[in-house]
């Protein structure tokens, strides 16, 4: 018993220019989408540690790969999560817990609302897949992250997005 796992889910996606971007939009970015793991990997990893070991799952996105025009606050704060990663994943590891990231493309969320509809059709038929995921294909990549079936892998960055970085 005890807690063995945290997914760190929570962000926002405010897509502006960077050239008409404010200070506070960035922030905002920051807090929730860059601060808010911080605060949860460091609050959460002595518990899983004491329950004997575990894993850490951070939600980042293809936006933090290779970065996006018109979103330069959410990737800013996506990108720094792949490092963020890379550090936990070192330092939590003698505690027994496994730290890795997964970089979704498109997915069928309600952040895709913030998107014009002809630029949805766009993105999708750059994916090869020619499609958006789904949160179910997202939540089983989660799901064997925490498990005992990926007790090997840590530090890793998972692309989950139909090929689009390919």
């Amino acid at each position: 018993t005890g807690l063995h796992g945290l997914v760190n889910n929570a962000a926002i996606y405010e897509p502006v220019p960077m050239r008409d971007s404010s200070v506070a939009l960035f922030e905002k970015h920051f807090r929730v989408n860059q601060l808010g793991c911080f605060l949860g990997m460091r609050e959460v990893s002595p518990l899983i540690e004491a329950s004997g070991g575990g894993a850490i799952v951070n939600i980042s996105s293809v936006a933090g790969m290779r970065g996006s025009r018109t979103c330069m606050a959410y990737s800013a704060t996506k990108w720094a999560l792949r490092g963020m990663t890379k550090c936990a994943a070192l330092e939590l590891a003698p505690a027994g817990i496994r730290v890795n990231s997964i970089h979704p493309g498109w997915v069928e969320t309600d952040m895709l609302l913030a998107e014009d509809p002809s630029d949805r059709e766009r993105q999708y038929a750059l994916i090869p897949l020619k499609r958006a995921g789904t949160v179910d294909e997202v939540a089983d990549l989660v799901l064997f992250l925490l498990s005992n079936e990926s007790r090997y892998i840590t530090g890793a960055e998972i692309a989950i997005d139909g090929g689009l970085l390919l």
